[in-house]
């Protein structure tokens, strides 16, 4: 584990995935284990899904097809993992 200036722990993907196998092991539930452990909630929710194999692959595309085919307006709205959205429309 790596501190960073801000003083923040910076851990690496497989000490992420350590800390979840610890996790299944311990019988507690995810506040008592993030207290316990001295980490972030949302943070540690993020790498067990990872973990469990729920987030999607990077770099995969996803297919939009319009939902009337030969419909004139379209509207995608993306929204990422950091909160930030990206709306299209044509």
């Amino acid at each position: 584990m790596r501190v960073s200036a801000k003083r923040k722990a910076r851990r690496s993907a497989a000490e992420w995935r350590m800390l979840c196998e610890r996790f299944t092991q311990s019988g507690l539930d995810v506040a008592e284990f993030c207290a316990r452990e001295a980490i972030t909630e949302s943070r540690f929710k993020q790498w067990y899904q990872r973990s469990q194999g729920a987030a999607p692959p990077k770099g995969q595309f996803i297919e939009l097809l319009p939902v009337v085919p030969g419909a004139g307006r379209w509207e995608v709205e993306l929204e990422l993992p950091t909160g930030a959205r990206l709306r299209l429309r044509g």
